[in-house]
């Protein structure tokens, strides 16, 4: 397939993406699956192996949160328990969705969690609130449904409906972690019974997307959240413009 003669490209950008994302505490998918598609892979595969990328590396982070004890299970297995349902739904009608649509979303999605990462400011620790169950149960399913449709895990749907609701932006991170693998897997298995995998591609990209994490997950501690937040609004609005033009 054409996309191999960039397997070096490839490659590297899905370390690099990987490692800038982990640090802010996201998935790269959001920004990975557009720069597959500009390499020259077709759509309806670079979601499942963005969903794929997503899942291994923020199941590491993940990982890391549960060693030290930062998870809120409690808020988490709601969405995860909404999330998982519609992402399979999504994963399901996603093959059904003009490309021309698909492009559309994946430009307001980029633009959307662009500003969100700008702009969203979220409550103090000392003003930190949970969310009731319906709330939870709503964040979980359109973020399960956005992650089965455009293959970018849902941490653009949770991470500004928890900020905006008070959340601690520390816990939020830890959530996203925890939420998004799940909802990931089930759309990938999904695509995976409806014949859209490219399991050269999706290998390829995960390990990528895993190499990349691990080392931001030990480092983000250590890096200015400031200078995380701005990198990733800039990579996000640049394949916005360059999606735009296309």
């Amino acid at each position: 397939m054409e996309q191999y003669l960039t397997t070096p490209l490839l490659l590297t950008v899905a370390t690099l993406i990987a490692f800038v994302f982990a640090l802010g505490g996201s998935g790269g998918a959001t920004l990975m699956i557009p720069l597959m598609h500009y390499l020259g892979i077709p759509m309806e595969l670079a979601i499942p192996a963005g969903l794929s990328y997503n899942v291994l590396s923020l199941t590491g982070a993940s990982l890391t949160n549960v060693k030290y004890g930062a998870l809120d299970f409690r808020m988490g297995m709601p969405i995860i328990i909404f999330s998982v349902c519609f992402a399979a739904l999504g994963a399901y009608f996603s093959p059904l969705i003009d490309k021309d649509t698909t492009h559309s979303l994946f430009i307001i999605l980029l633009l959307a969690s662009a500003t969100t990462v700008l702009f969203i400011r979220p409550k103090t620790a000392k003003h930190n609130r949970k969310p009731t169950l319906a709330k939870l149960a709503v964040i979980g399913s359109a973020s399960g449904l956005i992650s089965g449709i455009l293959g970018v895990g849902g941490g653009s749907i949770i991470a500004p409906s928890l900020l905006i609701m008070g959340c601690d932006a520390k816990k939020v991170t830890t959530i996203i972690a925890l939420c998004v693998p799940f909802s990931g897997l089930v759309a990938f298995l999904t695509f995976w019974y409806i014949g859209n995998v490219d399991w050269n591609l999706v290998i390829m990209v995960s390990t990528a997307g895993t190499l990349g994490a691990i080392p931001a997950t030990m480092l983000k501690q250590h890096i200015n959240p400031s200078i995380i937040k701005h990198l990733l609004a800039a990579l996000l609005l640049l394949a916005a413009a360059k999606m735009i033009v296309l």
